[in-house]
């Protein structure tokens, strides 16, 4: 139990990494998404600022002409003194346009369209890498957790103590089988006294329906299904340590052996139901208080022990199988001489199978075979596009369901070539 406790704490542990790791992708996915749109903002304003550097340029070496022509001063290259702060500040502020290269001779729905199917590339790359990054992490936890649960606790080495010992490292020997040791300790004492006196109180109980539900309770300590030992072994434990006589662990053996039955409320009489209301919520049962720590730990130790003498007869029943197994191999290892000599492996042959047969059979019984769409009806009232999309539609799920049904007979065909292969190969042992 304890190695199958370890298994599934290993398992939740992989399970809370991998959520740890899902979540970690989708804030990388999010980081992506918008760094890309950073990059497609600066890249539109370096188109902008270009755009603009491109019409100064222009501008100036058209004044520079002008002024050279009108016989203004010039620099000593050549070029005409400008006033840079003025022309800054008759930098355009409008909006630029956004649209990719030579668009000039599209339409808008058209240049929409491309940036539309830009952006829906660019989020299917995303995906696609998160999807496949998402199931490299589960394949790897998935193998983890496969390694952790074939390998037995003793061989499974942590990674940090397989990285520092290094292939150096001498491997240990087969695992020592563990045997569930019970230690006895005072808080083990002082709470089988008290599931004792718990007991004891159980005879005040007006029926044996509460008195079993009761005493379910007191030997779980109000966990049912929660200890692997049974309710009958904690009666014993304490019969053995002297604090039950035997005709009460047979009583109570006897209520545990009975099915369980709903407690039925004891009758009282109409004139004395206030006092007896009164009496019973001033009146606190010793089997109704709460459980300490000292009950579960005796609980536990009972546990223990029955864990330990679970496993002792395993031992002794794999101890008796081997010696019977070794005591057959003795007297049946050796064949007689007359025995028969093994058959001769039967090789299989391909099977015949008529292919078109095959497809004749699957064109009659198709039912889409020889139906052809006709549209769909009044569709006088509809748009072109919209009457197109439908046949799109329509021609697209007829495609799928061929395609389904072609599947479905392929499969059919490579079941019925299997049955025959494996019909040929298997000949009785007379007829071979």
């Amino acid at each position: 139990m304890a190695e199958y406790a370890e298994v599934a704490q290993r398992t939740d542990q992989a399970e809370a990494e991998m959520a740890q790791d899902d979540q970690a992708l989708a804030t990388m996915e999010a980081d992506l998404m918008a760094a890309e749109a950073r990059i497609e903002a600066a890249e539109a304003r370096y188109e902008r600022a270009r755009r603009v550097i491109e019409r100064e340029l222009a501008e100036m070496s058209t004044t520079v002409e002008a002024k050279v022509a009108a016989g203004q001063p010039a620099s000593s290259d050549g070029v005409a003194v400008l006033d840079e702060d003025a022309r800054a500040d008759k930098v355009p502020t409008q909006r630029e346009s956004h649209a990719t290269k030579n668009t000039s001779a599209r339409s808008e729905k058209e240049v929409s369209r491309d940036k539309w199917v830009a952006a829906r590339a660019a989020e299917g790359r995303v995906r696609e890498r998160a999807v496949k990054a998402r199931e490299g992490l589960r394949r790897r936890a998935r193998d983890r957790k496969l390694q952790a649960a074939e390998l037995p606790a003793g061989e499974t080495p942590a990674p940090e103590a397989a990285e520092e010992a290094g292939p150096e490292a001498p491997q240990s020997a087969a695992p020592k089988p563990r045997t569930a040791q019970a230690v006895e300790t005072p808080a083990v004492k002082e709470g089988a006294q008290g599931i004792a006196a718990r007991l004891a109180c159980l005879k005040d109980r007006p029926n044996a329906a509460e008195k079993r539900a009761a005493l379910v309770k007191v030997v779980t300590c109000g966990r049912e299904n929660y200890y692997t030992f049974e309710p009958a072994d904690v009666l014993q434990d304490l019969k053995g340590r002297g604090l039950l006589e035997n005709g009460a662990v047979e009583e109570l053996s006897a209520l545990l052996a009975e099915p369980a039955a709903a407690p039925k409320p004891a009758e009282v009489p109409a004139e004395g139901w206030a006092a007896g209301a009164k009496k019973a919520s001033e009146f606190e049962r010793l089997d109704d208080k709460p459980f300490r720590e000292a009950e579960g730990a005796y609980l536990r130790f009972v546990e223990g022990k029955s864990l330990a003498s679970a496993e002792a007869e395993l031992e002794a029943a794999e101890v008796q199988l081997g010696e019977v197994l070794r005591q057959a191999e003795a007297r049946y290892g050796e064949l007689p001489k007359d025995a028969p000599e093994p058959a001769k492996p039967v090789v299989a042959r391909e099977p015949e199978v008529d292919l078109d047969e095959a497809e004749r059979l699957e064109a009659q019984h198709d039912p889409d075979a020889h139906r052809e769409s006709r549209g769909l009806k009044n569709t006088s009232a509809l748009s072109s596009k919209v009457v197109s999309k439908e046949r799109w539609e329509s021609a697209r799920c007829k495609e799928e369901r061929d395609r389904e049904h072609e599947k479905i007979a392929r499969e059919a065909r490579r079941a019925e070539a299997r049955d025959l292969k494996q019909g040929a190969a298997d000949v009785p042992d007379g007829d071979a």
